[in-house]
């Protein structure tokens, strides 16, 4: 049996594995075998046997997801980064304004604003973790901020306060809420803020008023060359580290990279 070709005993016996679900290619509605793009979501992209077998249908670096009965369909949970950003929605912030502009070293309040999408309460013990980006800085180190298990439905505004940097510059954070096993779940939660006015110095440091010598210029960057692109085994450490914020489509990164981005670069992308 080849997979371009569903045997008529299986459209018999499961009939309409996937009901409602049209080909993203042919636009019949599936029967037998469907298969389903891992990667694609937003929309889903969904091939019948016989336009997946087809050459250049989709993305070569796409994996794809079998489903021969309706209990293995994916649609009800079993992708597990697609799962654990389902289980929590980001609804919007709260507190201090996106990108707002404070002064050096100065206290505010930053958070989001976040709804229990999946069916049932959200585990008991989860807390606020800092996973890439710019460190800013709680007000109080020794708090951790904690997410309540509310119910399906029910929305929470999980408020921290953070402390600005004491120089300039823009800064971007980037959280995400962890289970205690130490699973991270939902999307991740940005906040960038502008810190402006004079850099703040602390008053023991006696030497803050002294001519500092120019700085040389920073070495140029080493570009590899032309010709001859990283191999995607290379970028494992990049790869690993956006998948730890939350940007979890491998191909999408992968074609960033290539690019020559930084991961903040690509995170700045991504949430653009």
């Amino acid at each position: 049996m080849t997979k371009n070709s569903a045997p008529e005993e299986l459209d018999e016996k499961l009939n309409i594995v996937a009901p409602q679900i049209n080909c993203s290619n042919c636009s019949q509605l599936i029967k037998g075998v469907r298969y389903k793009c891992f990667v694609c979501r937003n929309p889903d992209v969904n091939f019948c046997a016989t336009c997946e077998a087809l050459p250049d249908i989709h993305d070569s670096l796409h994996a794809w997801i079998k489903i021969s009965t309706p209990q293995q369909c994916p649609d009800t949970g079993i992708i597990a980064t697609r799962l654990s950003n389902e289980q929590m929605l980001l609804v919007g912030t709260v507190g201090l304004p996106y990108g707002s502009c404070v002064n050096p070293n100065e206290s505010f309040f930053a958070g989001w604003r976040l709804r229990n999408s999946r069916s049932t309460a959200w585990d008991e013990g989860m807390t606020l973790q800092w996973v890439g980006g710019d460190k800013i800085e709680y007000h109080q180190q020794e708090v951790e901020y904690k997410v309540p298990p509310i119910k399906p439905g029910e929305e929470f505004e999980l408020l921290v306060e953070l402390v600005a940097p004491k120089v300039r510059g823009t800064f971007k954070g980037l959280w995400r809420v962890m289970k205690k096993d130490e699973t991270l779940i939902g999307p991740p939660l940005p906040f960038e803020i502008a810190v402006d006015g004079a850099p703040v110095v602390s008053p023991t440091d006696n030497k803050a008023h002294a001519k500092k010598p120019k700085s040389k210029p920073p070495p140029p960057p080493v570009v590899p060359p032309s010709g001859k692109p990283k191999s995607p085994s290379m970028y494992e450490t990049e790869l690993e580290q956006l998948a730890r914020m939350g940007f979890t489509d491998r191909a999408v990164n992968l074609k960033y990279l290539a690019q020559g981005k930084k991961v903040q670069e690509i995170v700045d992308t991504l949430l653009g």
